[in-house]
């Protein structure tokens, strides 16, 4: 009849009156015609949330009743209450209400089934890993959350140690810092799950210790060492010890060698000068070196060269030794054999000596701070000094003027040659022991001296006398010169002056002797002669 009304278009407004009007008469009395329900949470939940479900009833007469049903049983006793509400629903249950009108169960219906779906609670996890766990300082570490039930869109505040303002917020799940203070420290993730259904909606995850080591050590302080030292020497430098500082770098001038890691170092020294430096170390980083300046001497001397000087001397006289300057000595070592004195200094290039008795060998080495060099030696004798004075002198004393004589002297030891001195207007020379001379008109002395390299000896001497020398011719003979035989004569001369005899001579048959200036003679028997004298 009310489609009907609806549907006529001329006569319209009469039948929606009618309707009104009527519509009450021809509800009454009828059975619900259907019933649907509602849920305030929907038909897709979380475990434990609480749903009220309405049932919404199409026609009846009121009042109602309501019997609720969870999988087909009831649900307590019915109520005259469109809703249920439950928190304890399990997935898969199926709601569904029974509603009777006033008119009693012969006027009822039953809903359709409203199948719920309960998803199970979760609680959100997070886990945190680093990047490293042992850092210097500055160094960046990377944090990586891994979350569980986080959702589609989870959220993460990062925050470092005990501080209360995330150092990062957002929807990253890796956070890089380098804050960190010395020594150690953490770094915590808090989870904001936006997971459907979860027990609470964050998590929290704190991270393993980051120990932050200590940075690059500072410079080391000044080197302790010797500055200016020897090639070859062995020397020790080191340094205090440097905080935080797990090895040290030593660096040394060409040519040396020596190794540490500490901070002390032992050291064979090169040829040349240079910078020794050190660095502290640790795994963070090496320090600014420390340097120190080492100068090297020039080193042992060289030996020295030839020494100049005799080689065959005197005793008890004065003699110098030379060598040339050798380059970096600071002075020099003489020795000179037993017996001999250094006069003056001994630590020249050049030294005054006085020579003894005995040879041997004089030695120089030059020295300087870095050591003393090999000797150089010059084997020197000693001659047997100045000749002793000969012995006495062998030969006539008193001789003629004119006349050869033979003088001579034992040889003396060490002599190697004789200086013969004679009296005035003799002559004759010798160089030997030995000599001949000729005599002159007067006397005099006869000297001899030994010489030899080292000196001339004191004379030896002999006074020699001259005799007078041949007579002059006598002079005329006095006597008779016609004579009877067999008588006896004398005959004289005048005394011939340095005449010490005289020699006569006469005539064949005569006879007498003398020796001086006077002769007495017995004639012959005949005959002429001549008497000489």
């Amino acid at each position: 009849m009310y489609l009907n009304h609806l549907t006529m278009g001329k006569k319209l407004r009469y039948s929606f009156l009618l309707t009104l009007l009527f519509l009450p008469l021809f509800s009454w009395g009828q059975c619900p015609t259907a019933v649907s329900i509602s849920s305030s949470e929907g038909n897709n939940i979380c475990q434990g949330t609480e749903v009220t479900f309405t049932a919404n009833v199409t026609n009846g007469t009121s009042p109602f009743t309501y019997q609720w049903q969870i999988d087909g049983s009831n649900v307590g006793s019915a109520t005259n209450s469109n809703t249920y509400t439950s928190s304890s629903l399990s997935n898969n249950q199926k709601i569904s209400v029974i509603v009777t009108d006033a008119n009693g169960s012969a006027c009822s219906v039953t809903s359709s089934a409203y199948t719920m779906t309960v998803n199970t609670n979760r609680t959100p996890g997070v886990s945190l890993t680093s990047s490293t766990n042992s850092v210097c300082p500055g160094q960046n570490v990377t944090f990586t959350a891994t979350s569980s039930y986080g959702g589609p869109n989870p959220q993460y505040d990062w925050y470092i140690n005990s501080s209360s303002s995330p150092a990062q917020s957002g929807s990253s799940n890796t956070f890089t810092t380098a804050a960190f203070n010395s020594g150690s420290n953490t770094v915590k993730v808090v989870l904001t799950s936006n997971y459907s259904c979860v027990t609470n909606t964050t998590a929290e995850a704190t991270s393993p210790t980051i120990t932050v080591r200590p940075g690059t050590p500072s410079q080391p302080g000044s080197i302790s060492g010797t500055v200016e030292i020897c090639p070859g020497t062995t020397q020790t430098y080191s340094i205090a010890a440097v905080p935080d500082a797990s090895s040290y770098v030593w660096t040394l001038p060409s040519g040396w060698s020596g190794n540490s890691t500490n901070n002390s170092i032992n050291i064979t020294v090169g040829s040349s000068s240079g910078t020794i430096s050190v660095a502290a170390k640790n795994d963070c980083g090496t320090s600014t070196t420390r340097d120190l300046a080492i100068t090297v001497k020039p080193g042992t001397p060289a030996q020295p060269g030839t020494i100049t000087g005799e080689a065959s001397v005197c005793p008890g006289i004065s003699q110098t030794y030379s060598i040339s300057s050798v380059v970096n000595a600071a002075a020099y070592n003489w020795t000179v054999p037993s017996g001999w004195t250094i006069t003056g200094s001994d630590s020249g290039n050049s030294i005054d000596v006085t020579t003894g008795t005995s040879g041997g060998s004089i030695s120089v080495s030059a020295y300087n701070d870095c050591g003393t060099s090999n000797t150089k030696t010059l084997n020197v004798s000693v001659q047997p000094g100045t000749p002793a004075t000969p012995g006495s002198i062998s030969g006539e004393t008193e001789v003629c003027p004119g006349t050869t004589n033979t003088y001579s002297i034992s040889p003396v030891n060490g002599a190697t040659t004789y200086n013969w001195t004679l009296p005035s207007g003799w002559s004759g020379s010798s160089t030997t022991n030995s000599i001949q001379l000729t005599a002159g008109s007067s006397g005099g002395t006869i000297e001899v001296e030994a010489i030899n390299n080292c000196g001339t000896s004191s004379a030896q001497t002999l006074n020699i006398t001259v005799k007078p020398g041949t007579p002059a011719v006598p002079s005329t003979i006095n006597g008779n010169t016609a004579v009877c035989p067999g008588t006896t004569e004398t005959y004289t001369i005048a005394e011939v002056p340095d005449a010490t005899s005289y020699t006569w001579t006469i005539p064949n048959g005569w006879s007498g002797t003398s020796t001086s200036n006077s002769i007495t003679l017995t004639t012959g028997s005949s005959g002429n002669g001549a008497i000489s004298v």
